[in-house]
Order: C-alpha cells, then sequence, then structure tokens
C-alpha cells in the first residue's frame, strides 16, 4: 500500500505536506497515483505515498457519506 520516493534530484516531501499529490510520469503524461502521507523534517531522508489504488474503497465511502 505505501511505497518511499524521492524526486530525480532527490528532493523529498516535508513535514506538513500530507495530503498532496503524488504523480509519474507517463508517456502520456502526468498521472496521479497516491496521495503524500508524510514526509521528514528536514525535506531530506525520503517521503511515504499511499497508493489510490490501495484505498479507493474507502475514499469512495467517504464521499458517499459526505453528499
Amino acid at each position: 500500500t505505501f511505497f518511499v520516493s524521492t524526486d530525480a534530484n532527490g528532493a523529498t516531501a516535508c513535514g506538513g505536506d500530507s495530503g498532496g499529490p503524488a504523480f509519474i510520469k507517463t508517456d502520456k503524461g502526468w498521472l496521479l497515483i497516491g496521495t503524500e502521507s508524510r514526509g521528514d523534517t528536514e525535506c531530506q531522508v525520503g517521503t511515504t505515498k499511499v497508493r489510490t489504488d490501495a484505498v479507493i474503497d474507502f475514499i469512495d465511502g467517504v464521499v458517499a457519506a459526505n453528499k
């Protein structure tokens, strides 16, 4: 469900970035694949993202309950 990632320059998410989008570049353009879960305080070590497809049932349930 989780994966750790840095960008091509080694940059990572920082504390407070939670909820931000996680994209990958494909041959068709950018694709949203998840959301930022956490980053480290110094923005140096790594970042944890949650795959959107792994939690889609939860997301759909929350959206349906809040219509």
